[in-house]
């Protein structure tokens, strides 16, 4: 049975990225699997790949939204912001956890989501529950003046916080 095994590469990459290949393993019936951690600026993500599973660091700094933008969401109002975000209610047992992210903003390319991805589940939104309507309108409203959005999720069992800065 041949086996090849890759560990410690380390290479960073420009001066915003380092990136770790902690080890690749593969057998003539096993599938290949590669283990990257990747961490800078915008926080830390960790793949493995072959497995379709990525983690995140529990603290992110994700990007930045121009106020310009955000503004220009808000006034187009919620109910069309909802026809570009899916989501499913997430429970544990019996109990309503957050929202389950299923498509975001599909049809509508000029926007780049970045870090969140279909498939997290949003549990708070600038430290408040989103769960009612009231709750999420409130949030809504505050946004145009908040100076940054902050997204408690959680992405495969494991919980993160997103933060994204609110320029100019």
């Amino acid at each position: 049975m041949g086996r090849s095994f890759v560990s410690g590469l380390s290479a960073v990459v420009g001066t915003l990225l380092t990136v770790s290949v902690a080890s690749a393993e593969y057998g003539p019936r096993e599938h290949a699997r590669l283990l990257v951690r990747a961490w800078g600026q915008a926080g830390s993500v960790e793949r493995v790949e072959g497995s379709g599973q990525t983690t995140l660091g529990k603290d992110i700094q994700a990007g930045t939204i121009p106020r310009a933008l955000l503004r220009s969401e808000l006034d187009r109002g919620i109910g069309r912001f909802l026809q570009h975000v899916r989501v499913q209610a997430a429970t544990s047992r019996g109990h309503f956890v957050g929202w389950k992210l299923v498509s975001l903003f599909a049809k509508r390319p000029e926007i780049n989501v970045q870090v969140l991805r279909p498939g997290d589940i949003l549990l708070r939104v600038n430290g408040e529950s989103i769960e009612r309507p009231e709750a999420f309108k409130a949030v809504w409203d505050s946004l145009a003046d908040a100076k940054e959005l902050v997204l408690e999720i959680e992405r495969d069992g494991q919980p993160s916080t997103l933060h994204y800065a609110i320029s100019g």
